[in-house]
């Protein structure tokens, strides 16, 4: 599984939450509060610096050990469930809210994308192809039969979806031959 050991810091992340308000409400339980305040630091910093495994740094195996020690002690003392269900459902419809509200900001932004594309560009391949035919070198003998069934020109077929890359190419090797030729 692609970078499973990411997907299960955050779910560490999201289980030790879930206890922390109900440990931190019994007494007696300072230290394991503590520890488990530290180690959802801990995960959070780590979290913030990588978004892959290969970001992770070399440790990490200790630290999930430790949070896994952590939550198996919080599992082990008595707390109301109801208040580790509110919990978990409050970070679950937080993530709802937030996977919503990326969607609508992706399709916000294809559209402003598509929107503002220059006019000009849309139809690029159609004034490419009208510059060419209005070329005075087409109508004019500048360029003898000669000179276009000498084997030593190449021909080039370039294959791009990107109409304005291939029109830079193409116009440079134009301009480059004129010159050498």
């Amino acid at each position: 599984m692609k970078d499973s050991v990411v997907k299960r810091l955050k779910d560490q992340l999201f289980v030790a939450r879930s206890y922390y308000p109900s440990i931190a409400k019994l007494q007696g339980q300072e230290a394991l509060t503590h520890e488990m305040k530290q180690n959802i630091q801990d995960h959070e910093r780590v979290l913030s610096a990588s978004a892959v495994d290969a970001d992770l740094p070399s440790f990490i195996n200790k630290k999930i050990e430790q949070m896994e020690h952590t939550i198996a002690k919080a599992k082990s003392c008595t707390v109301e469930c109801h208040n580790v269900v509110r919990k978990l459902r409050q970070i679950l419809d937080m993530t709802d809210d937030e996977a919503h509200f990326h969607m609508k900001q992706s399709a916000f932004l294809y559209n402003l994308g598509s929107q503002t594309l220059p006019k000009t560009h849309h139809c690029f391949s159609m004034r490419l192809t009208l510059e060419y035919f209005k070329s005075p070198s087409l109508d004019s003998d500048v360029y003898p039969a000669r000179k276009f069934n000498t084997p030593n020109h190449r021909h080039y077929v370039i294959l791009s979806k990107n109409v304005l890359a291939a029109s830079v190419v193409i116009n440079s090797t134009v301009i480059n031959s004129k010159v050498c030729g």
